[in-house]
């Protein structure tokens, strides 16, 4: 136990330029899990987590601390796994921009447009987009707030930039077909469908890859995934904010020596001013 409180110790010292011990805040520590984890075995970063809580726990209960540092959810993967298909920033500039110019010609094409700008803008899982319903969706200020029922029924919320969702979302909205077959709580499915097979964008991927000229498009594969990670690794390049990253995808554990933790929503509306900076080339 020593061992590991001497190690974060000298951390403290070395990294953290605190006034008071008690401004210590509970990502701070995370972020200290997360630079040990890259040279320790999972077993031993498992006992360095007990011991932490341990500590902090004794410190509230009998120095009367306010840490309640519960340091869960916290998992360590066994083996490094290998960085998912993701969209360079080249790409997936050129993409964003092709999208949002494309001019939908039926209106399966307005839903697949709006489909694909959640996602990408999102970083939405396929049943997390088919699941929205019309009353989750809400403006605040210059985003619109999405409430989302991700896995184990877990709620949080994306924020994305209204002013790139806008268009193609009142287009779907305000779409006859729409209106006709799908005007019920649901955003994209009737609401007696628990599933929708139907939903494929295999040919509306490619043709906005060729549209954008992005001729190696085959080596990223057509598959909504694809646009989770290149929002994932997107928004971690910007921020270089392991925590924010995971929290904006719903993640809940430390994998491949990551660190992923849920957050409050306030942290998340980062996420909607990435994209505003990538669309309007500000850098």
């Amino acid at each position: 136990m020593m061992q590991g409180l001497f190690l974060f110790f000298n951390y403290f010292k070395d990294n953290l330029k605190l006034r008071s011990f008690r401004m210590l805040s509970e990502e701070q520590v995370i972020n200290f899990l997360f630079e040990l984890a890259q040279n320790r075995k999972p077993s031993s970063m498992a006992k360095y987590v007990m011991y932490l809580r341990q500590f902090f726990d004794y410190l509230d209960r009998k120095r009367r601390y306010s840490f309640d540092f519960t340091l869960k959810n916290l998992a360590f993967a066994k083996t490094k796994e290998s960085l998912p298909r993701h969209l360079n920033d080249k790409d997936l500039k050129s993409f964003l921009k092709t999208l949002l110019d494309y001019k939908p010609a039926t209106s399966f094409e307005k839903r697949n447009k709006c489909i694909l700008l959640i996602v990408i803008l999102g970083g939405l899982r396929k049943c997390e987009v088919l699941n929205i319903e019309l009353k989750h969706i809400q403006v605040e200020e210059q985003n619109y707030s999405i409430l989302i029922q991700g896995k184990g029924r877990k709620e949080r919320k994306a924020y994305i930039k209204k002013s790139l969702l806008e268009p193609s979302l009142n287009a779907w909205l305000s779409d006859e077909y729409r209106l006709k077959y799908f005007n019920g709580a649901y955003l994209f499915k009737k609401d007696k469908q628990k599933a929708q097979n139907s939903l494929t964008l295999y040919n509306f991927i490619p043709l906005i890859f060729k549209l954008a000229q992005i001729k190696h498009y085959k080596q990223y594969g057509t598959g909504l995934h694809l646009f989770r990670h290149s929002f994932a690794t997107l928004i971690y390049q910007e921020t270089q904010d392991l925590v924010l990253t995971s929290r904006a995808l719903g993640h809940s554990s430390l994998l491949s020596a990551k660190i992923y933790i849920h957050t409050t929503q306030e942290h998340n509306k980062k996420v909607a001013l990435v994209f505003d900076s990538l669309i309007e080339n500000k850098k």
